[in-house]
This record gives C-alpha cells, structure tokens and sequence, in this order.
C-alpha cells in the first residue's frame, strides 16, 4: 500500500458504487426522463429496480438502464455528503486511503461502454484522485473474490462498504474494522453502521487512529 519503507498508521479501504458515488437520484430522474416511471421521486435504487423489473422485458430495460448510469451518464451521479471530506481529514491524520471496486468493465446491455474508465472519469471530475486518493491506491476488480483478494493485499485495517455480503466474506481478516454505509436494521458481522460519512469519520479518528 505505501510507497515509503513505514507502513501508514492506518490503511482505509473504501468501496465506489453506493458509497463513494450515489446513484439513487440519477436512476430515478433517468426513469422519469424517459417516461418508464411516473412518479420515482423518493425511491431508492432497490425500490426502483423492482419497479422497473415488473414491467414488460424489465430485466432488460434495467440492464440498459445500469448501462447508462454507470456509463454515459455518470457524470451527473453525486458524491456521497461529506466523503471527500472524510477522506481529507483521515489522511490529514497520516491514513492512508484506498479504492477497491467490484464492478464489471463492460456491461452486457452496451459491451462497447467501458465502465471502469467512466468510473475513473467521475472520480478525476469530483477531485477524488490525487490529493485525497493516489491513482495507484483505485483499484477496478471484475469479480467479488478478487475485490476480496484486494482489500487483503491492501492490508486494510478498516474497509466501508454498502454490501453487508462483502463485510461478511470469510475471506476478510478478522482484524480488519467492517463498516457498513447505509442504514441497515441488521449488521451481523460489522463493527459499525452509519450513512453519514462525518459518523463514519468519527469512529475511525476514535476507534482506529
């Protein structure tokens, strides 16, 4: 993880979809742009994929739509309230951070898009690389065992995510800090919940620094 011979006094791991970027509003204003729902305000992206799966040849008209969020129109996505924030002050405090993604490079609705360099756009875009994340430390993996694989080549003393599955993978080490973005009536298995960045970045300046 560090390019020095001293290892950082903590190496945060940090996934990208639904926890860096935000994506709810993107989805629920595309549906509306183009007449699939008529009232998505409000919803989440669950909420909205189940919608739009009821409908005619639904799963195919998610797919296309995940195509265009993650793709062409990720540029109007948004970053989470306070993250960048988080990240800044955590590295001010001598953390190091890194971005470790599972998510595929080209979707099946467009395989011409390319997704992972879409996502690396967003974050040059939103000022995520460089200052607060070096590029070297943003990881893109295609499948969820190598995403795993990574978090434990990193050497991550703490990883965020979304996905109570990934916090939950046997693979991850014990002494890895799990923390889930978002709210969850369960947590089984993670050491902290919260979907606000500035909780999050609290528990680590005080449980982890």
């Amino acid at each position: 993880m560090s390019t020095s011979s001293e290892r950082p006094r903590l190496i945060v791991g940090i996934d990208f979809d639904n926890t860096i970027v935000l994506y709810d509003r993107l989805f629920a204003g595309l549906c509306r742009e183009r007449g699939i729902l008529r009232d998505p305000a409000g919803c989440s992206k669950f909420q909205l994929r189940e919608l739009v799966r009821a409908q005619p040849d639904g799963e195919n008209l998610w797919q296309q739509l995940q195509a265009e969020v993650y793709g062409r129109q990720i540029h109007r996505a948004e970053a989470a309230a306070g993250v960048a924030q988080a990240i800044g002050n955590l590295r001010a405090r001598g953390a190091a951070v890194c971005i470790i993604s599972h998510k595929s490079q080209h979707p099946a609705a467009d395989p011409r898009l390319n997704l992972w360099d879409a996502a690396w756009q967003w974050l040059d875009a939103n000022g995520f690389t460089g200052k607060l994340v070096e590029p070297q430390h943003i990881f893109f993996e295609p499948t969820r065992v190598k995403k795993i694989q990574r978090i434990v080549a990193s050497g991550c003393d703490v990883f965020v995510d979304d996905l109570i599955e990934v916090l939950q993978n046997p693979g991850l080490p014990g002494r890895t800090k799990k923390i889930l973005f978002g709210e969850a009536a369960a947590a089984d298995g993670c050491d902290y919940c919260s979907a606000d960045w500035r909780e999050i970045e609290a528990y680590i300046q005080h449980e982890c620094l």
